[in-house]
C-alpha cells in the first residue's frame, strides 16, 4: 500500500524536513553576524539611572535588520532558489530567524528584569521592567513583524523602508501603551509598579502581548509567502 501524501512515510515529507532543518540551520549560523548574539545583553543597561527598560529589546530591530542585511548583501534567496527548496519554506527560515532573534532578547530580559525587581533603582521614564512590560514588548515586536516581513517579501531585497515602515509601527505601539499607562492613574497603578497585588493585571497584560505575538507571527508568515510567491528572482 502506497504511503498518502502528508503521511510518515510519505517521500515529499521524508525529504522536506531535513531540508527544512538545513534552512534553519543555515540562517542560524550564517545569517546572523555573532556580534547580534550580544544585543540581547543590552537589556542590563536598564540597571542605568533614568535609562528606559524597554532600550534593551528594542535592539532586536537592529538584529533582524543587520541579518536580513547579510542576506541581501550576500544575495541569499537567489542562492536558496536554486536549491531544491519551495518558496514558503525560504520565507519561513527568514520568518523564524526574525522570531529567533526577537525572542532572544525577550529571553534575556526577563532574568534582567527580576533581578531588577528585587532591587529597583531609580523610576527612569517609561514602564517598569515588569510582566506588563514584557507584555507591551510583545505587542510591539509583533506589529513590528506584521509591517516589515511581509513589506520586505514583497521584493525579497528591498530592506529599507520595510524597516523604517516596521520601525516606525514598532515604536507607535510602544509608545501608545506607555503613554496611556502614564497618563491613565488606574493602568499605572497595576501595570507601573512591583507590587504583589499587581501581578494579576500584568500576567493579563503578558497573556494578550503573547497571544498578539503569536497571531501577528502566523499572519505575517501568510501575507510574506503570498507576496513572495509573485517574486521573481
Amino acid at each position: 500500500m502506497e504511503p498518502q501524501p502528508g503521511s510518515a512515510g510519505s517521500p515529499n515529507l521524508r525529504f522536506a524536513v531535513p531540508r527544512l532543518k538545513a534552512l534553519l540551520y543555515k540562517e542560524l549560523r550564517m545569517a546572523v553576524h555573532p556580534v547580534f548574539y550580544l544585543f540581547p545583553f543590552f537589556s542590563a543597561l536598564m540597571f542605568l539611572p533614568g535609562y528606559a527598560a524597554t532600550i534593551g529589546v528594542s535592539y532586536a530591530l537592529l538584529g533582524v535588520y543587520g541579518s536580513f542585511n547579510m542576506g541581501r548583501i550576500n544575495k541569499d534567496l537567489e542562492f536558496t532558489a536554486l536549491l531544491p527548496v519551495s518558496r514558503k519554506s525560504q520565507v519561513f527560515s527568514k520568518c523564524f530567524l526574525a522570531f529567533f532573534i526577537e525572542a532572544l532578547h525577550l529571553a534575556v530580559f526577563i532574568p534582567f528584569a527580576a533581578l531588577y525587581a528585587l532591587h529597583p533603582g531609580e523610576d527612569g521614564p517609561g514602564i517598569a521592567p515588569n510582566s506588563a512590560c514584557a507584555g507591551f514588548l510583545l505587542i510591539a515586536l509583533g506589529l513590528f513583524n506584521l509591517i516589515f516581513l511581509p513589506v520586505f517579501f514583497k521584493t525579497g531585497y528591498k530592506i529599507g523602508l520595510p524597516m523604517f515602515f516596521g520601525a516606525l509601527g514598532y515604536g507607535a505601539a510602544l509608545g501608545i501603551l506607555e503613554t496611556a499607562t502614564a497618563l491613565l492613574p488606574e493602568l499605572k497603578r497595576v501595570l507601573d509598579t512591583f507590587a504583589p497585588q499587581a501581578l494579576v493585571f500584568q500576567l493579563l497584560a503578558l497573556c494578550a502581548g503573547l497571544g498578539f505575538f503569536a497571531g501577528t507571527a502566523w499572519l505575517s508568515f501568510r501575507l510574506s509567502v503570498k507576496n513572495f510567491e509573485r517574486v521573481n528572482l
